[in-house]
């Protein structure tokens, strides 16, 4: 399975594909357009709604911590390469 998700770009689709190999190669995109939004408003709105009624968030702060550091962690990689660092 290969997910293309372009996370930094406003109102770009992310995507699901699943390729399958074997006796009959096949391409599957189990989520049919034009079923997306931006992912920051769906964020922003399902924070807004657990706030305002209580309900447990579906992802703990540790998860966002744990993405925006390796996005760090890569973009910092990136500028000591290219000897900016």
């Amino acid at each position: 399975m290969r997910m293309a998700t372009q996370v930094l770009l406003k109102n770009v689709p992310a995507e699901v594909e699943i390729y399958r190999a074997g006796g009959a190669q096949t391409i599957e995109h189990p989520i049919p357009h034009p079923t997306w939004s931006w992912s920051y408003r769906r964020e922003a709105q399902h924070f807004i709604e657990r706030l305002r009624s209580g309900k447990p968030f579906l992802s703990s702060g540790q998860d966002t911590r744990t993405d925006v550091q390796l996005i760090e962690d890569v973009y910092r990689a990136h500028l000591v390469r290219q000897g900016v660092l």
